[in-house]
């Protein structure tokens, strides 16, 4: 089902105040709105539980050229 993208639902959270902390340093630092960094979040979140989901594995390269897979500890 299609959905309007000028469709919003609102929502509440509780969140622990460390994890609320890190939220509100990631939006100051990416110039954006806590609204918009939990919309990431998410979007990210989808992306990997899609990925894992079909087998695959999320692979980050660092400055040094070395690979490493991710494991998320949940």
């Amino acid at each position: 089902m299609a959905v309007a993208s000028n469709t919003v639902a609102k929502l509440t959270v509780n969140l622990p105040q460390r994890v609320y902390q890190v939220l509100e340093r990631l939006a100051k630092e990416q110039s954006t709105t806590k609204t918009e960094t939990l919309r990431r979040a998410i979007s990210t979140e989808a992306f990997r539980f899609g990925v894992e989901r079909e087998g695959g594995h999320i692979l980050v390269e660092r400055p040094d050229g070395k690979v490493e897979r991710v494991n998320f500890p949940y």
